[in-house]
């Protein structure tokens, strides 16, 4: 039966048994819906548009057609997640529960995200260098001209201290020492092109920043959050992050992320240190949450990382739309 010829019968059909059509198509509704259970979000797209009427047998139909599919798509180059799963912390910010639509402009994005500054961080293993890769790709599409730095490093002399930082042979190395390195090579990241790429424009993407301080070296270590501010502000005066987005997870998947990241390698010195140390760390980052909800975004890094870079997409189009994040430097 051709095309055509089975689209003529099933309107016949329609026509003759609608009754029956329609308890089918419910029937099958029920059935899926009770495979997978409630949502969290409305399912971008299922509303009528004005001026475009549609029956509730296609609706249905398409509904169910929409709902086999994977639980990210990409429509006009907007991402949403169909995940209802959140965060094991009910301390954490919770994702947005706005969809995202087609119809938000790429144009609105780009000048949201132009001549920004944003830190993707948290403890080690929580895959934000899988996401701060994405993000990035993300944003070019967008049309935004992207600058990405890294700590320690993003600078020769960066570069030379992160050496010094995360060589084994150095465990010897005081709390103090490490704060002092890691915000000299920031000092030097922020001058040499942090700073510069703002003030062009661009938007900054910062693999770690003084959050990482706070937490490993503050939280963890047991430096006074005065102290390190003190430090802080000889390092970056009044150029803060506009949004620092902490990809949460607990320390148990953590470890079993850098053993299989590092099949061939050994673990740097800081990976070295001891589940207490990390569980700290991860504590730390929490509280920087709940102390500025406002600058911090943590999103919930235990999934994969597909619905992770959903929830991360979603966050900032919800910022968007809402104005949070202004430029403000402190």
């Amino acid at each position: 039966m051709t095309g055509v010829t089975c689209g003529r019968f099933l309107r016949v059909y329609i026509s003759v048994h609608p009754q029956t059509m329609h308890l089918r198509s419910a029937d099958a509704s029920s059935s899926a819906s009770s495979h997978r259970g409630k949502r969290s979000c409305p399912i971008p797209g299922s509303a009528t548009r004005p001026g475009r009427a549609r029956s509730s047998i296609s609706t249905r139909v398409s509904r169910r057609r929409f709902e086999s599919r994977s639980s990210m798509r990409m429509i006009r180059g907007w991402y949403f997640a169909n995940d209802s799963k959140t965060s094991a912390d009910p301390t954490m910010p919770q994702p947005p529960n706005d969809t995202i639509h087609p119809e938000t402009k790429t144009e609105s994005m780009r000048a949201f995200l132009g001549g920004r500054f944003v830190v993707f961080d948290g403890p080690d293993g929580c895959g934000k260098s899988t996401q701060f890769r994405r993000f990035s790709d993300w944003a070019h599409a967008q049309g935004v001209v992207v600058t990405e730095v890294r700590e320690p490093g993003g600078t020769d002399i960066g570069e030379q201290i992160r050496a010094i930082l995360l060589d084994p042979r150095n465990s010897v190395m005081t709390v103090k020492c490490e704060m002092l390195l890691y915000m000299a090579s920031r000092a030097q990241l922020l001058e040499e092109r942090i700073r510069p790429a703002l003030e062009r424009g661009e938007l900054v993407l910062a693999d770690r920043f003084v959050s990482s301080t706070l937490a490993y070296q503050g939280t963890a270590g047991g430096i006074t959050t005065d102290d390190i501010m003190r430090v802080a502000r000889i390092a970056v005066g009044d150029l803060w992050p506009d949004e620092i987005v902490i990809f949460d997870v607990d320390t148990e998947t953590a470890w079993k992320r850098m053993a299989a990241g590092r099949a061939n390698s050994a673990p740097d010195r800081m990976e070295l240190k001891s589940n207490e140390f990390h569980d700290r760390v991860r504590q730390g980052y929490l509280q920087q949450c709940r102390d500025d909800p406002a600058r911090y975004v943590a999103i919930d890094a235990r999934q994969d990382p597909e619905t992770v870079f959903a929830r991360l997409i979603e966050a900032f189009v919800s910022r968007m739309k809402a104005g949070i994040g202004p430029r403000v430097r402190r």
